[in-house]
C-alpha cells in the first residue's frame, strides 16, 4: 500500500474514531445528563442546584486539567494511551451514578467521570482532526462533531422514555456498556501518521502552496510559536476570557433548559425538548464548520450570542407556548455548537498549531471554566428569587460584552 492509500486509509479511521469519541463520551455523556436533573431531584429530594453541582465538578477537572498537564500527557503518552485512560474513568463514573444513593455520592461519581472525560472530550477530538486532516478542517470538524449532538438527540430522547418507563438508574448502566465498547474500538483502531510512515490528508497540498508562496522548494506546515511564546500573548488570555464568557452565557441556558422548560409546564417532555436541541446542532457544526473555513471562526461564534440573547428575551416572559419552547430548544443546540466547534479553529487562526494539544488545551480550559460555574449561577438564581429573569437579564448582558472582546481576541493571525 503506498503512502497515499495509506493516508486515505487511516484519516479515514481518523474521522471515524473521533466521530465515535463524540457519540460516546460527548452525546450520550456530557449532553444527555440533563434529561436524568427532573428525576433526580424528584428521587433524592435535592434542590436544582445540587444537581447541577455534577456539572461544575465536570467542568472544573476538566478545566484544571486542560490548563495544567492535558498537553504534556498527549505529547508524553499520544493520543491512544490517554484515550484508554480516559475511557476506563467515564466507565467507571456511569457506574457510579447508577449505584448512587444520595446526590453527594453522585458527586463523587462526577469527580470520577471527569477525570477520563478530560482526555476524551472536545479537546481531544480537535487533536485527532487536526493530525490527520491539514486542509479545510474546519469542515472535517463539523462533520466529526456533528455526532455529538447528534447522540445528544438520540440518548435524551430515548432515556426520557426509559427513565419513565423503568427509573433512571438502567440508562447509566447501558451507559457504561457503550462506553467500554467505544475504548476498546477507539484504541484499538486509531493511529497517528507518525505510526503508520505516512502524512496527513491535504499536507502535501498544502505544504506546496505554502512552499510556492515562500519561494522555496520546502517548508514547515507548522504554525504560530511555542506554547510557552503563546502564554505571553495577551490576545491568548482575551481568548480565554472569552471562551469562559461564552461557556458561561451558552450553557448557563443549555444545562439548565430542561427544568427552565418544566418551570413553565413541561417537564414530562424534558427529554424530547433536549433532544430536539441536540438534533438542530447537528445541523449548526455542518454549517459552522463551512463558515470557518470560509470566514473565520470568530463570525460562527458570534452566532452564540444572538442565539442566546434572543432565548433570554423570550423566558423574560412570565407564559412561553409550546412552539416557543421548542424553537427555543433549537436555537440553544445551535448556540452551542457556535461555542464548541470554532474552538480549534480559533486556537489555529491565533495561535498557532505547533504544540497544538497544549493549545487546545488552554482554549478549552477557557469554555469549560465558564461550563463549570454557568448551570450553578442560574440554578441558584432560580432557587433564591423562583423565577429565571434575573438570569435571563444578567446573560443577555454577558452576551453583548463578550460579543464585542471576541470578535477582538479571535482576528486570524495564521490559516486556520
Amino acid at each position: 500500500m503506498n503512502s497515499k492509500e495509506l493516508t486515505r486509509r487511516y484519516s479515514t479511521i481518523g474521522l471515524i474514531t473521533a466521530m465515535l469519541l463524540m457519540f460516546s463520551w460527548t452525546g450520550m455523556g456530557w449532553n444527555a445528563l440533563g434529561t436524568y436533573s427532573v428525576f433526580v431531584v424528584e428521587s433524592f429530594g435535592c434542590s436544582t442546584a445540587q444537581f447541577m453541582t455534577i456539572f461544575t465538578i465536570l467542568s472544573i477537572v476538566n478545566t484544571i486539567v486542560s490548563f495544567t498537564v492535558y498537553g504534556t500527557c498527549m505529547e508524553k503518552f499520544g493520543t491512544r494511551k490517554m484515550i484508554g485512560f480516559g475511557g476506563a474513568f467515564v466507565t467507571l463514573g456511569f457506574i457510579i451514578f447508577g449505584m448512587s444513593k444520595s446526590i453527594q455520592f453522585m458527586w463523587f461519581g462526577a469527580f470520577i467521570f471527569a477525570l477520563g472525560l478530560a482526555f476524551v472530550n472536545i479537546n481531544t477530538f480537535n487533536v485527532m482532526i487536526t493530525t490527520w486532516f491539514k486542509k479545510n478542517t474546519a469542515k472535517y470538524t463539523g462533520i466529526g462533531q456533528a455526532f455529538g449532538p447528534a447522540s445528544g438527540a438520540v440518548f435524551n430522547t430515548l432515556w426520557g422514555i426509559v427513565i419513565v418507563s423503568i427509573g433512571w438508574r438502567i440508562p447509566f448502566y447501558i451507559s457504561a456498556v457503550i462506553s467500554a465498547a467505544a475504548t476498546v474500538i477507539i484504541v484499538s483502531l486509531y493511529r497517528e501518521p507518525s505510526e503508520v510512515g505516512c502524512k496527513a490528508r491535504g499536507q502535501e497540498e498544502l505544504e506546496a502552496e505554502m512552499a510556492a508562496d515562500a519561494g522555496v522548494e520546502e517548508v514547515s506546515i507548522e504554525t504560530g510559536g511555542t506554547f510557552a511564546e503563546a502564554l505571553r500573548s495577551p490576545r491568548a488570555w482575551m481568548l480565554v476570557i472569552g471562551y469562559a464568557l461564552a461557556g458561561i452565557c451558552d450553557y448557563g441556558l443549555l444545562g439548565n433548559y430542561a427544568l427552565i422548560a418544566a418551570s413553565h409546564g413541561f417537564g414530562d417532555q424534558a427529554g424530547f425538548i433536549m433532544g430536539f436541541s441536540w438534533l438542530a446542532q447537528v445541523f449548526s457544526f455542518i454549517i459552522l464548520g463551512w463558515i470557518c473555513d470560509k470566514w473565520g471562526s470568530r463570525w460562527a461564534v458570534i452566532l452564540c450570542f444572538i442565539l442566546v440573547t434572543f432565548v433570554a428575551i423570550v423566558y423574560l416572559r412570565s407564559d412561553v407556548p409550546a412552539g416557543l419552547v421548542y424553537a427555543c430548544g433549537a436555537c440553544l443546540g445551535f448556540a452551542d455548537g457556535a461555542v464548541q466547534m470554532p474552538m480549534g479553529a480559533t486556537a489555529r487562526e491565533v495561535l498557532g498549531t505547533k504544540e497544538f494539544a497544549k493549545k487546545m488545551g488552554l482554549v478549552g480550559g477557557g469554555c469549560f471554566f465558564g461550563v463549570s460555574f454557568s448551570t450553578v449561577i442560574v440554578a441558584a438564581m432560580y432557587d433564591a428569587t423562583g423565577s429565571y429573569n434575573s438570569a435571563m437579564i444578567m446573560i443577555i448582558c454577558l452576551a453583548v460584552v463578550t460579543s464585542v472582546l471576541f470578535f477582538i481576541a479571535a482576528k486570524p493571525r495564521y490559516k486556520g
